[in-house]
């Protein structure tokens, strides 16, 4: 069975972000800033603008979720460059 599939059966929004496209682990959740690089083994950051420190993980959970919420709930785009 398919994800979107079992996510209709739990009553689930299915939304597709453009993993690829979109900077989740590199993008601050406090301010909004996006590192334009940043290697995979670099595990946590601080991010320039605002100081907030970031584990690069839950950082990620904490964009995809609002970006999950955006699209949910107000049918907003997402993109690197809309949040």
């Amino acid at each position: 069975m398919s994800e979107r599939s079992k996510s209709r059966q739990r009553h689930l929004a299915y939304v597709r972000l453009g993993v690829l496209e979109y900077p989740s682990s590199k993008r601050c959740s406090d301010c909004g800033y996006t590192v334009a690089k940043m290697p995979l083994n670099v595990r946590s950051w601080t991010c320039p603008e605002c100081g907030s420190i970031h584990d690069r993980d839950i950082n990620a959970e904490r964009n995809v979720l609002a970006a999950g919420l955006a699209v949910s709930i107000h049918a907003e785009a997402v993109s690197p460059v809309s949040l």
